[in-house]
């Protein structure tokens, strides 16, 4: 065999190996021209800017991106590693499929971005602006969304654990997902939630909100003191106390719910307007202040008053 055919066999080993890697979606570290625009910023934006960013099977680890503004990008099975984005702007952006630990986001501004089959370790929104960012069967774990101004965000069939939304400014959506140890607390208004299908283990304490909204979910503990809301509707759920103590709500709504093992709870609440419908189990309303108490087709609705008052 000549030193050309062997160089030539040789050659197409590795093309056929790198075809092998792609078509089985195995992962490799950034090299090359990419590499260059990770390791440079003004280089990564300008290639963004007449480009449109597509990027698959890719590990990056250890970069500082900075400021990076990116539209109508693609990464798919992708690994993100300590890489900062700090201040970054992202719009209409896909991250599917990806892998992100220790990744900063904080103080970015991101537009019409969609985080589809995705796992968020250690991984850090806070201070950002997320409006219509979409999370779809995603997994969060010690991560943050601290102070998040002015968003608007999705998130639907996720799971969360020892994640923290305190102090944010927000409407979040949350379908058919699990939460636990997460926290909701110090919320800013305008600030409005809704939790459908899902389960719930979660803290509002010292929280203002517009509206929460929590239908056919299961509550492990969910709730919190002194909350400051505007509207609060329960419909359909069922699990243990939703609790609510120590609270000023201007009305509350219960419907279609079974409180038979769910209690919820208004001890020392201040409550404007309660409207229950269709419901059964138990209140307790101990030393609580009430305007108005409206009760429509819920004969097997008992709410302890012990101490109260009402209208």
């Amino acid at each position: 065999m000549t030193n050309t055919t062997h160089r030539i066999r040789t050659l197409l080993v590795l093309i056929l190996c790198l075809g092998v890697y792609g078509f089985m979606g195995i992962k490799t570290e950034i090299t090359g021209a990419w590499l260059e625009r990770f390791n440079d910023v003004e280089k990564f934006n300008t290639y963004a800017a007449g480009n449109k960013v597509s990027l698959s099977d890719a590990i990056i680890k250890n970069k500082t991106t900075t400021g990076v503004i990116l539209t109508g990008a693609t990464f798919s099975n992708t690994e993100w590693e300590k890489v900062d984005f700090f201040n970054s702007h992202i719009t209409s952006t896909v991250f599917e499929d990806s892998d992100f630990t220790e990744v900063d986001f904080k103080n970015s501004i991101m537009t019409d971005v969609v985080f589809k089959n995705c796992k968020l370790i250690g991984t850090n929104f806070d201070e950002a602006k997320l409006v219509n960012v979409k999370f779809i069967n995603c997994d969060f774990l010690s991560s943050g969304f601290f102070k998040i101004k002015q968003s608007k965000i999705e998130f639907e069939n996720t799971d969360f654990e020892r994640v923290t939304f305190s102090k944010a400014q927000a409407q979040l959506s949350f379908l058919d997902s699990k939460l636990v140890f997460t926290h909701l607390t110090g919320l800013k208004a305008p600030t409005s939630l809704s939790f459908t299908k899902s389960e719930l283990d979660i803290d509002f304490s010292r929280s203002t909100i517009d509206k929460l909204e929590i239908t056919d979910s299961i509550s492990h503990r969910a709730g919190g003191g002194s909350i400051r809301m505007k509207e609060l509707i329960l419909k359909g759920n069922k699990g243990d106390r939703l609790n609510f103590g120590d609270s000023m709500i201007d009305r509350i709504t219960i419907e279609n719910a079974d409180m038979t093992d769910q209690i919820v709870g208004l001890v020392n609440a201040s409550v404007k307007d309660l409207l229950v419908v269709n419901s059964k189990g138990e209140i307790a309303a101990i030393d609580a202040n009430f305007g108005k108490i409206k009760i429509l087709n819920s004969p097997k609705v008992l709410i302890d008053m012990d101490g109260a008052t009402a209208e």
